[in-house]
């Protein structure tokens, strides 16, 4: 197994980093050109800035609808049972909203994976 070494900033000591296996290269992006290079990566520079804008897009209307007002306009009864059980209506106003906003996050990943199928289908 091929091990690729760099240099430490501390002296007398390195750093081996084991090297991708050949099946995992994209030996396509190796033979681009430096154009192709840039332009792949501001592109993917504006969909990173937009789907953070667009996630915390998202995230606000999650909050405003975990909060016990919106929650008494749409669902009085509810409501009412949160307002008599402490720890419910705590785990719904700080928990819920903190568990959606990991559920988001955790799609982000699958989203950049389902993006670069995409692009890679294309070319």
């Amino acid at each position: 197994m091929a091990i690729q070494a760099v240099l430490d900033p501390s002296p007398s000591q390195l750093l081996a980093n084991p090297s991708p296996s050949p099946s995992d290269v994209v030996w396509s992006n190796c033979y681009l050109s430096r154009g192709q290079r840039m332009t792949r990566a501001w592109s993917i520079f504006v969909l990173i800035t937009f789907l953070t804008v667009f996630w915390t897009v998202i995230y606000i209307p999650i909050a405003a609808a975990l909060k016990l007002g919106t929650i008494e306009k749409v669902w009085p009864q509810l409501a009412d049972l949160l307002k008599s059980h402490e720890i419910v209506k705590s785990l719904v106003s700080t928990q819920l909203p903190t568990f959606a906003v990991s559920l988001l996050n955790v799609l982000v990943p699958y989203l950049y994976d389902c993006k670069w199928q995409v692009c890679l289908d294309c070319t």
